[in-house]
C-alpha cells in the first residue's frame, strides 16, 4: 500500500489528536451521565477522521477504497451513539433498553456489511474510479438507492439526538449562562459536520469531491473541548440541575465574580418577589438594596455561615445562611453561591 502526502490530510490530523486527547480527559470522567457514550463517539471520530486521511494519499483505487471502507465503520458508530448521548444527558436513558441498543448495533453491523460487500450486490454504489484532476485521491461513485437509505437512516440519528439536546433550550435559556453555553457547544458539535456531510452529499462543497464531514468534526472536538473545560460539560448536567435545584425549599442564589445574579431557583424568586427574567444580569448590590446592612457585611466575604434576621416585627424572618466561593482550578474565582433557608417557624416555635 503506497501513500502520499497531500495538504489535505493536516485537518484529519488534527481531528484525530484532539479527539484521543479528549478521550483521555473524559474516561477520568467515566462515571458522569454521558460520558461513555460521548467517548464512543470520539472512538468514531478517530477511526473516520483517520480512515479518510489514509484515503486521501493513498495511491490507486483498490487501496483508496480499502481506507474508504475503514472509514464507513467510524461514519456509522457516530450517528447512533450521538443519539444515545443525547438519550442519557438528557435523562431519559430508560428508553435504552438491552433490546434496543442491540438493534441499532445491528442495523448498523449490517449496513456496514451492505457497504463492504457492495462488490456483490451493487446496492451501495454501482461504479468507482478516481479522479485524476483532484490534488487527492477523490473517490466518484455513482450512488444507488443503498447508499441513500443509509444516509436517510443515519441523518434521523443525528436530527433525533439535536433535537432532544434542543428540547432543554426552553429551559435552560431562562438559566445561568453556564447551561446556555452547554446547549449551544452541544448543537455545534452535530450541526458543523451534519451541515458538511450535507454539502457534500449533494455537491456543493467548495472543493469539488472532497468531503468536509470529516474536516468539521475539528470544530466538533474543539466544541467538545470548549465545553468541558468553559462549561464543565458532564460534571454539571441540566438534568440534576431541574430535578434537584428547581425542587429546592431553600432559596439559592448564584452571583459571577462581578457579583451579578446569573442563577436562582424558584424558592429565591419567591423571596426576592421578582421572576428569574427579571433578577438575572443584575447586580447583587441591588437585587439585595433593602437589606443594605447585609450588602456591606457579606459584600467582600467568599466564606460564610451565620443566621440573619431579615424584617421586624409581623414581618421579622429568621434566615440561616450559606455562602461558599467556586474556583478554577488555577484558583480563579468562578462563582459566589448562596443559600438561604428560612428558620422562622422553628424561631417562632421556641
Amino acid at each position: 500500500m503506497s501513500w502520499q502526502f497531500t495538504p489535505y490530510v493536516i485537518p484529519e490530523v488534527i481531528s484525530v489528536a484532539v479527539a484521543i486527547r479528549l478521550m483521555i480527559t473524559i474516561w477520568r470522567r467515566r462515571s458522569a451521565p454521558g460520558a461513555v457514550p460521548f467517548i464512543l463517539l470520539l472512538l468514531g471520530l478517530v477511526v473516520w477522521s483517520l480512515g479518510y486521511a489514509l484515503e486521501l494519499g493513498s495511491v490507486g483505487l483498490p487501496t483508496v477504497l480499502f481506507w474508504d471502507n475503514v472509514a464507513w465503520l467510524g461514519k456509522l458508530l457516530m450517528p447512533p451513539i450521538w443519539f444515545v448521548f443525547a438519550l442519557q444527558y438528557t435523562g431519559r436513558e430508560r428508553w435504552l433498553t438491552r433490546r434496543r441498543v442491540v438493534f441499532l448495533a445491528i442495523v448498523q453491523f449490517v449496513n456496514l456489511l451492505l457497504i463492504w460487500t457492495n462488490g456483490m450486490h451493487g446496492l451501495i454504489y454501482s461504479s468507482s474510479r478516481l479522479d485524476s484532476s483532484a490534488p487527492f485521491s477523490a473517490l466518484v461513485f455513482t450512488h444507488n438507492v443503498g447508499y441513500w437509505a443509509i444516509v436517510l437512516y443515519n441523518y434521523l440519528f443525528l436530527l433525533l439526538g439535536t433535537l432532544l439536546i434542543g428540547l432543554f433550550i426552553r429551559t435552560l435559556m431562562r438559566s445561568a449562562s453556564l447551561y446556555r453555553g452547554q446547549v449551544g457547544a452541544l448543537l455545534i458539535c452535530v450541526l458543523a459536520p451534519w451541515a458538511a456531510n450535507i454539502l457534500f452529499n449533494f455537491g456543493l462543497g467548495p472543493v469539488p469531491h472532497f468531503d468536509l464531514t470529516a474536516s468539521a468534526f475539528t470544530i466538533t472536538a474543539l466544541a467538545i473541548a470548549w465545553s468541558l473545560f468553559r462549561f464543565r460539560m458532564l460534571d454539571i448536567v441540566p438534568v440534576a440541575r431541574s430535578a434537584v435545584i428547581e425542587s429546592m425549599s431553600d432559596a439559592m442564589i448564584v452571583l459571577d465574580q462581578h457579583h451579578r445574579i446569573t442563577d436562582l431557583n424558584p424558592a429565591a424568586q419567591g423571596l426576592f418577589g421578582h421572576p428569574l427574567s427579571e433578577l438575572v444580569g443584575q447586580p447583587a448590590v441591588q437585587v439585595f438594596s433593602a437589606w443594605p446592612d447585609l450588602v456591606e457585611r457579606f459584600h467582600s466575604v467568599t466564606e460564610a455561615h451565620e443566621e440573619i434576621i431579615l424584617g421586624e416585627g409581623e414581618t421579622i424572618s429568621f434566615l440561616d445562611l450559606r455562602l461558599s466561593s467556586l474556583s478554577h482550578q488555577r484558583g480563579s474565582l468562578t462563582c459566589h453561591l448562596i443559600v438561604l433557608r428560612d428558620l422562622t417557624e422553628q424561631e417562632k416555635a421556641m
